[in-house]
Order: C-alpha cells, then structure tokens, then sequence
C-alpha cells in the first residue's frame, strides 16, 4: 500500500509542478500594468468619457410607464445621481413611494473602451450591460440579462432631452427578431 501511494505521489509531481508555474490572475495583471503604464496611471481616475455624463448629476423627478400594459398608471419617483470613487462611476438611486427600489452604476472602461451599466434591485435583480458609445444625445446599452428567473435580451436607451430632462427605455428583443418597448421612464431635473 506504502508503495503505491508514494507512486502516486510521484506521477503528481509533474501536474503540480506544471499548475505551479501556471500564473494567477494577480500574476497576468501585474503583468498588464507594468507593459501598459499608461493603463496603469489611468485606473482608479475617471475616464474622460465621464466627463460626457455629469449632466445626469443631480436630484431628479421620475414618471415611469409601463408600455406593454395600457392603462396601467404611471408611477412617480425620485433619482438620486452621484459620482462615486472620484467620479469613475455614477450611482442612481431611484426610489418609489410604492416601495420600489433600484440603485444603478453607469462607468466608461479604459480596459474595454465600452460603456457598462449595471442596476441591482430591491427584488433581488442584477443587470448588466455594455454599449460602445454615445450618438448625439443617446447610447443604447444591450445585454442578457434573467429577471426574476427569466431569461431576455434588453436593451437599455438613455436620451438626453436638454439640460434638465432625459428619458430611459427598456425594450425586449423578441423571437421573431423584433425589439418591443416594455418600459418609459421620464427624468425631469429638480
């Protein structure tokens, strides 16, 4: 038995040995940084791009409709906007008197040079996803995404209607290949 434990042993050496010298994520990032300085000095900063979005910075009144159920009533809220680490996220806290709750980041990547947005919510949701980049007054964020256990591809538009006014919505990409508009959400700056 003695022998064939340390036989065993000894095949195992050179899978360790080989996994030993595999490197970490800590090792391939260390790695990144110091062959790209100028990421380096970048992160933990704002990206320009974030200078695109302080406009949203600010207390704000929102009516929310519900497209997909007519006749439903709009149901008004209140949306906080911060920069949070310096100014490398927004945070939106967006608050209902019904109860609903949702708290939202909006950041520019100098990594991936992707916008990313992602929104957990009081139900127990985490939704991500990314866009390229802004046209004009508007930037459409897709991802897949499961909501309360079912799955969808959403589309997320943030356009901006002036200095104190922008509008968000939600859109569900459909089998048939047809995006349909499930939600508006009206931001009007206080």
């Amino acid at each position: 038995m003695k022998t064939a434990s340390a036989i065993c042993l000894i095949a195992m050496l050179p899978f360790a040995a080989v996994h030993a010298k595999e490197p970490t994520l800590y090792d391939r990032v260390t790695a990144r940084l110091k062959h790209d300085r100028a990421l380096a000095a970048q992160l933990g900063h704002p990206a320009g791009e974030m200078k695109s979005v302080a406009w949203m910075i600010g207390t704000w009144d929102i009516l929310t409709k519900v497209d997909v159920e007519p006749g439903r009533a709009p149901e008004k809220g209140r949306s906080v906007v911060t920069p949070l680490f310096g100014g490398v996220w927004l945070e939106i806290r967006d608050t209902y008197p019904q109860g609903n709750q949702d708290v939202s980041y909006l950041g520019f990547s100098p990594v991936t040079k992707r916008w990313t947005s992602v929104t957990v919510d009081g139900t127990g949701n985490a939704v991500s996803s990314t866009a390229t980049q802004w046209a004009g007054d508007r930037i459409a964020f897709t991802g897949d995404v499961v909501v309360i256990g079912e799955k969808a591809t959403l589309r997320q538009t943030i356009t901006r209607r002036g200095e104190r006014a922008y509008t968000v919505t939600n859109e569900e990409h459909m089998p048939s290949g047809a995006w349909r508009l499930l939600d508006t959400y009206r931001y009007t700056k206080r």
